[in-house]
């Protein structure tokens, strides 16, 4: 008996703030939620585990950043935006991490950005390399394990950027 008033009243509290600005979902592991109100134009997919996926574009500027292959995420390219568009890289309330992201396709990411990592890291003075640069992303994936993980996305387009500079900040 309680746990059926429990449930009717979870689902009516559920049923009351459907009409707010969240997407909540319920993770099938653990039966927790968790709510995903944010300014991000993306549209949540569904959740697995400690990932959720997310449908839609977004394009934005900031640095590119990828480290030599032999340090820690090393030979992995990350974009960080920059404070005009980083709003658009979805958090829940409760997520205070830095937006940014690691690209899904590795290769196909280094390609559109013109990034040869063997040729670049042959050159054992380079640490790291950073470029500024205005990007489509799409199919966002949230980590939200509270561990070393890192956001993903796909590069779509490439609208503007600049050559990458071997001096990282």
């Amino acid at each position: 008996m309680k746990k059926t008033v429990i449930a009717i009243a979870l689902f009516a509290i559920g049923s009351l703030t459907s009409g707010c600005n969240s997407n909540i979902i319920e993770d099938s592991e653990d039966n927790t939620t968790t709510d995903f109100t944010n300014t991000s134009p993306l549209t949540v997919m569904n959740q697995e585990g400690t990932k959720v996926y997310y449908e839609g574009s977004i394009t934005v500027s900031g640095k590119y950043q990828e480290y030599t292959p032999d340090s820690f995420m090393g030979g992995t390219l990350c974009f960080y935006p920059d404070d005009t568009t980083k709003y658009l890289i979805p958090r829940s309330d409760e997520d205070r991490r830095k937006a940014w992201f690691c690209f899904e396709d590795q290769e196909s990411a280094k390609e559109l950005l013109g990034i040869n990592d063997a040729e670049i890291f042959d050159d054992t003075t380079i640490e790291c390399i950073e470029g500024l640069a205005t990007i489509v992303v799409s199919d966002y994936t949230v980590d939200l394990l509270e561990a070393a993980v890192f956001d993903t996305a796909n590069l779509g387009n490439i609208v503007s950027k600049e050559f990458y500079s071997t001096t990282c900040k």
